[in-house]
C-alpha cells in the first residue's frame, strides 16, 4: 500500500496536482482500501520459480556498490549462495520452511512482522523527505520496500546457515552489516536510487509480484 500510494503521489507531482495529496492519503487510509489491496496482492502472486528468478536478478545490484568493509563481499556471497545456488526448487522449499518456522509460534510471528514493519518505517523516515529536493518520492519508496525485501531474503539465508533458526541478535547483526555497507556511502545510495529510477526489473509490477 505504501508503494502504490507513493506511485500515485508521484503521478500527481508530475501532473502538477500536488494539491490532491490530502485526498489521496484519506482514500488510502480507509479500511476498504486495505481489503482491496489484499485482493490485488493475490492477483500478483507468482510461482516459487518465478519469484526465485526475480529476486535472484535483483541481488547483483548489491555487487555493483562501493565496498566499505572488505569482509562484506565474502559475507553476502555466502548468503546468496545459500539462497540461490541449489536452484528454484530448493529456494522455494527453504522459503516455505522459513515461514512455517516463523508461523509455528505466535510470538515469533508477531516479532518477525514487527521487525519488518520497523525496517520499513526506518527507511521511510530516513529517506522519504529527501524527495523535497528532487521530487522523486516514488524512487524513495521503492528503495524502502526493496531494501526491506533484501534484508528479509538475507534473513532467510541466515536461517538456512543456522540449520533452521533465527534469533533477534542474529537478525540485528545482519541489519547492522547491511546498513553499514549500503547507507554509509553517498555513492551507494545514489547508485541504488538510480537503479530504482531507471531499471525495469525494479518496476511496480515486479515488486508487487515479489511481495
Amino acid at each position: 500500500m505504501v508503494l502504490v500510494l507513493v506511485h500515485d503521489l508521484q503521478r500527481r507531482i508530475r501532473d502538477g496536482k500536488l494539491y490532491q495529496t490530502e485526498e489521496l492519503i484519506a482514500r488510502y487510509s480507509n479500511a476498504p482500501c486495505e481489503e482491496f489491496f489484499g485482493m490485488k496482492r493475490r492477483e500478483y502472486r507468482v510461482s516459487g520459480r518465478e519469484r526465485y528468478g526475480i529476486v535472484k536478478n535483483w541481488f547483483p545490484l548489491l555487487d555493483k556498490l562501493e565496498v566499505l568493509n572488505q569482509e562484506w563481499p565474502v559475507y553476502i556471497g555466502e548468503l546468496k549462495a545459500l539462497l540461490f545456488d541449489k536452484g528454484p526448487e530448493y529456494y522455494g522449499k527453504t522459503r516455505e520452511n522459513f515461514y512455517e518456522y516463523l508461523d509455528s509460534e505466535p510470538e515469533r510471528k508477531r516479532e518477525w512482522n514487527q521487525w519488518m514493519e520497523q525496517l520499513l518505517v526506518y527507511f521511510i523516515y530516513t529517506y522519504f523527505c529527501g524527495a523535497v529536493y528532487d521530487e522523486q518520492p516514488y524512487v524513495k519508496a521503492k528503495m524502502t520496500v526493496v531494501c526491506t525485501i533484501f534484508i528479509a531474503e538475507l534473513a532467510q539465508a541466515v536461517y538456512i546457515q543456522n540449520g533452521g533458526s533465527l534469533t533477534f541478535d542474529e537478525f540485528v547483526r545482519l541489519v547492522h552489516r547491511f546498513s553499514r555497507e549500503i547507507e554509509h556511502s553517498d555513492q551507494n545510495l545514489n547508485a541504488l536510487e538510480n537503479a530504482f529510477r531507471t531499471e525495469k526489473t525494479y518496476g511496480l509490477k515486479e515488486i508487487l509480484r515479489v511481495l
